[in-house]
C-alpha cells in the first residue's frame, strides 16, 4: 500500500535561475500535475516547494501529494478558471542524498470553454383563443435541456413586431402562453414566438398566428324560425310563453300545432317530417331552419342534425329558452 503524505501550502518561493518546461495549453480547469524526479526524492523538501501564481503574480492555494519515492502530484482547490494562463514553479526539492533539485518553471493556460451557438428548435403548435377585450396564445413546449424561455413579438400586421415583455419587465416568457384581458376590442393583433437558450441563442421564428378580440353577441329579442330554403318560410316565434299567438310552443297556434302545414311539430309536413331536407328533425339534414334574432342575424339552427354548427336541439329549445329569458 502506498502511503501519501499530503501538505497544503498558500505562500511562495521564487529563484532566479530558473529551467523552463515547455509551456502546456488547453489544460483542464481540473488538472493534477504529476512530477517524476529520476531519484526519491525527501518528503520533507516537499512543502513549500510547489508553487503556482497566475499572470498577475497571484498565489494560488495548492496541495501537494507525495504519491510515491520519487513523485508528486500537484492540485488546486476549487479549480483553476477557464482561458487563464498560470505559472508552475517547483523550487527546494532534495534527493534523499541532500542535493538540491535545479529550481524549474513552466507555464500553462487551462482551455476555453466551447461556446454554445446552437439555437433551440422554432416552438411550434401555436393556439390562439380570444373573447370580450380578451385574447390568449399557446404553443407547445420546447424540451432542450437548456432552454431559457422564449420570446414573443407582437404586432397590428405582419410586417412589423416588436418584442412583449412580461409583468416582471423581462423579454423571456418562461410560461408557454401569453394573455390579457385589457385587450382593445375589433383589433387583430399578430404574433410570432422564438424559443431563447441560456447561452442566448434564439431560434428561427414560430409561424405566424392571429387573434382578434371581440364583445360577447348579445341576442335580440324576438327570436324568429325560417325555413332555409328559396322561400324563407316563416316558421315561428321561438318563445317560452305558451299563449303567444305566434308561438312554436302554442299547440293551438299556427306554428305550434301538430297539424299545421308551416309547423315544426308536424312529422309529416315539410319542416318536421324527418325525412325532408328542410326540417328540424331530420338527422342529416344540412338545411335546417335558421333562427334569427332581432337584429336579423342568424344567431343558430333548429335540428337534431349534430354535425350542424350552431345546432338546437328542437327537443331542447325550450329550456334554453327559459334560461335566456325569452
Amino acid at each position: 500500500m502506498l502511503m501519501f503524505v499530503l501538505l497544503c501550502f498558500t505562500g511562495t518561493a521564487y529563484a532566479t535561475d530558473w529551467t523552463e518546461w515547455p509551456a502546456k495549453t488547453d489544460v483542464p480547469i481540473d488538472k493534477v500535475w504529476t512530477i517524476t524526479f529520476n531519484q526519491p526524492i525527501e518528503s520533507k523538501t516537499i512543502h513549500g516547494s510547489f508553487n503556482i501564481v497566475d499572470a498577475n503574480g497571484n498565489k494560488v492555494d495548492v496541495c501537494e501529494v507525495h504519491t510515491g519515492k520519487n513523485t508528486v502530484a500537484i492540485y488546486v482547490n476549487p479549480d483553476y478558471l477557464y482561458g487563464t494562463q498560470y505559472f508552475l514553479y517547483i523550487n527546494g526539492v532534495k534527493s534523499v542524498d541532500g542535493k538540491t533539485v535545479k529550481p524549474v518553471r513552466m507555464s500553462f493556460t487551462t482551455i476555453t470553454p466551447q461556446q454554445d451557438t446552437t439555437p433551440p428548435a422554432a416552438p411550434k403548435g401555436l393556439i390562439t383563443e380570444s373573447g370580450d377585450k380578451f385574447f390568449k396564445v399557446s404553443w407547445q413546449a420546447n424540451t432542450e435541456s437548456d432552454l431559457a424561455g422564449y420570446h414573443v413579438y407582437a404586432g397590428l400586421n405582419q410586417s412589423y413586431f416588436v418584442m412583449a415583455k412580461t409583468n416582471s419587465g423581462s423579454d423571456i416568457f418562461t410560461s408557454t402562453y401569453i394573455q390579457t384581458n385589457e385587450s382593445d376590442n375589433d383589433v387583430t393583433f399578430y404574433f410570432y414566438i422564438t424559443a431563447v437558450d441560456i447561452n442566448g441563442n434564439e431560434s428561427a421564428r414560430s409561424e405566424i398566428v392571429s387573434v382578434t378580440p371581440k364583445p360577447a353577441y348579445q341576442m335580440k329579442a324576438p327570436l324568429k324560425l325560417f325555413s332555409d330554403d328559396d322561400k324563407n318560410v316563416y316558421l315561428g316565434k321561438l318563445t317560452s310563453s305558451k299563449y303567444d299567438s305566434e308561438s312554436v310552443f302554442n299547440e293551438y297556434g299556427t306554428y305550434g300545432s301538430k297539424y299545421g302545414s308551416n309547423s315544426i311539430w308536424n312529422e309529416f309536413g315539410t319542416y318536421g317530417s324527418k325525412f325532408s331536407v328542410y326540417s328540424a328533425f331530420n338527422d342529416l339534414t344540412p338545411k335546417p331552419p335558421m333562427i334569427i334574432d332581432g337584429n336579423n342575424n342568424v344567431v343558430g339552427r333548429l335540428t337534431t342534425n349534430t354535425f350542424i354548427a350552431g345546432g338546437i336541439d328542437p327537443n331542447k329549445i325550450y329550456d334554453v329558452l327559459v334560461k335566456l329569458g325569452f
